[in-house]
């Protein structure tokens, strides 16, 4: 995606709008999961998450794009939230391993070139025993599936976005162990959650 203010204001008022008919309630439920203190969102874009981020969190938030950080920092300074944001790639993260509690992202990983790459990475960074959160465009079966998936290489070329990927099975192929999903919409919108192991553990910490 182009990286300019204009870019950046037009998939603001895009996703806003998505936001109001329905994603609201999905970003909500998601962050409702998420446990701290120290978490990282991946792909903040504009900021759209920040009036879920709970006061006890301490929020570190990454994208790519200057300008939709820019339009993220002004929506955390009129929600009154303190956000430390960063520039970078979730393919190539800037942090240390074992840094963080949770890592969360939503609508990011049918976007990426490499989505185990960046699987891998959010695995190297989060503590033993932390916790894996996305909300995302995946795989579905049925018609409405297969519907989605025959659209999902044009879609990509038109938007970036793939809408039909296998993104539980990118996070086991990734390291992360008790990946689970609830579906929100015909079983294309997924919460899907995971965990990485502590190095001596077989089993998911409950």
């Amino acid at each position: 995606m182009k990286d300019s203010p204009s870019a950046a204001a037009k998939y603001d008022f895009f996703m806003r709008a998505l936001d109001f008919l329905i994603a609201k309630k999905w970003r909500r439920e998601l962050w409702n999961g998420v446990e701290g203190p120290l978490v990282l969102e991946v792909g903040v874009g504009t900021g759209l998450n920040i009036p879920c981020y709970r006061p006890h969190l301490h929020v570190t938030a990454l994208d790519s794009s200057k300008s939709f950080l820019e339009l993220a920092r002004l929506r955390a300074q009129a929600e009154q939230v303190q956000v430390n944001f960063v520039l970078g790639d979730v393919e190539n993260l800037p942090f240390e391993e074992n840094s963080y509690d949770s890592a969360v992202t939503t609508f990011l990983f049918c976007q990426l070139a490499d989505p185990i790459q960046g699987l891998k990475e959010l695995h190297r960074i989060l503590k033993p025993g932390g916790q894996l959160l996305l909300l995302e465009h995946v795989r579905s079966h049925g018609i409405i599936g297969r519907l989605l998936a025959s659209l999902s290489e044009p879609l990509y070329r038109l938007t970036g976005d793939h809408i039909a990927r296998n993104t539980e099975a990118s996070a086991a192929s990734a390291g992360f162990a008790g990946v689970t999903s609830k579906p929100l919409f015909t079983n294309a919108v997924r919460i899907i959650k995971a965990q990485k192991l502590p190095p001596t553990s077989s089993t998911p910490i409950s």
